[in-house]
């Protein structure tokens, strides 16, 4: 996937695993608890930067129709699972605010 969104235009992609979501002050901002993980699943944080949000919505209609072509290229991929639970997957844009 990182090699795609760098493909079309994304600045950066990371894909970052928890390792550090237990006893916070902010007991309510608990990333494990958010996404209900079981004991042995482990919480991942992602986010891909684009130059602004017509290059992020260009990039995601050009990925998935690369990853909609790779499907059609191989029927297998089609029955493969997804590394993760796409259930607990959230997902959307966001307007940088600050940055420094």
């Amino acid at each position: 996937m990182a090699k795609l969104c760098k493909q079309f235009g994304a600045l950066s992609y990371v894909e970052a695993m928890a390792d550090d979501l237990s006893g916070h002050a902010w007991p309510h901002a608990d990333f494990a608890k958010m996404a209900k993980a079981k004991d042995d699943e482990v919480v991942f944080f992602s986010y891909i930067t684009y130059p602004n949000k017509k290059a992020r919505i260009k990039a995601n209609k050009l990925i998935d129709a690369e990853m909609q072509k790779q499907m059609k290229e191989n029927p297998q991929a089609k029955n493969q699972s997804m590394p993760f639970d796409m259930k607990k997957m959230a997902y959307g844009g966001f307007q940088s605010v600050v940055m420094f």
